[in-house]
């Protein structure tokens, strides 16, 4: 038998060697670039300016527990607040007491704010009828008239109106009974009196002093 021939050869391809120096050559430009971009934005956020500084205020108030306003924020006293460097108002508020306020200059090492917050005065409005006589406690009044009380309400306060030919009016006013004002605490009270019941006059009738007639024991 005769020997077959040889397979024909392969083709020789010359676009692999151009493509492996295209796409050496491509990483080579990609590089660099990638590289020049990062730099970009690490220069740009440097550049950035740093936002404000912030700093740990503390507040205190007397007596404790007044709620503490800062722009938005708020703590109940004693408390903390982290605070923009700078001018900044702060306010103090607590039931029974006047408000408070103070300007700030928030800095690093400030000392702490303290509130002294004075208690509102209690103030009560009597109006009584004419010719009627009126007793807070232990002291006559004028009626219609604004009284002042005080800082203080620690027992009922009595209250009494008088006239002749009148029933007294008796009461007494706890300090829950007054209400919050801006500066003070306050009360009205409006007093009608009741006319008291007429009397019957009884006429005393004079014993007789000789004998009775027709007593048929004499």
């Amino acid at each position: 038998m005769g020997q077959l021939p040889p397979p024909p050869s392969e083709p020789k391809s010359y676009l692999a060697p151009i493509a492996a120096g295209v796409l050496l050559a491509g990483v080579g430009f990609t590089a660099p670039a990638l590289s020049a971009h990062a730099e970009a934005e690490a220069e740009a956020a440097a550049a950035e300016p740093e936002g404000p500084a912030l700093v740990d205020a503390h507040f205190e108030s007397t007596p404790e527990g007044a709620r503490i306003t800062v722009g938005e924020q708020t703590c109940t006293a004693p408390c903390d607040l982290e605070l923009e460097a700078g001018e900044l108002e702060a306010s103090a508020a607590l039931e029974g007491f006047r408000n408070a306020s103070e300007s700030l200059t928030v800095a690093e090492g400030m000392e702490a704010i303290r509130f002294e917050l004075e208690a509102k005065p209690y103030q009560l409005t009597v109006r009584i009828p004419d010719g009627a006589t009126l007793r807070v406690g232990d002291e006559e009044k004028t009626g219609g008239e604004m009284i002042a009380l005080g800082n203080a309400l620690d027992a009922p306060l009595a209250i009494t109106v008088t006239r002749r030919g009148f029933l007294p009016f008796e009461t007494s006013l706890a300090a829950s009974a007054f209400e919050e004002a801006d500066d003070a605490r306050t009360h009205e009270l409006e007093v009608s009196l009741e006319r008291r019941a007429a009397r019957t006059r009884r006429i005393a009738q004079a014993a007789p002093t000789g004998p009775v007639p027709n007593n048929p024991f004499l």
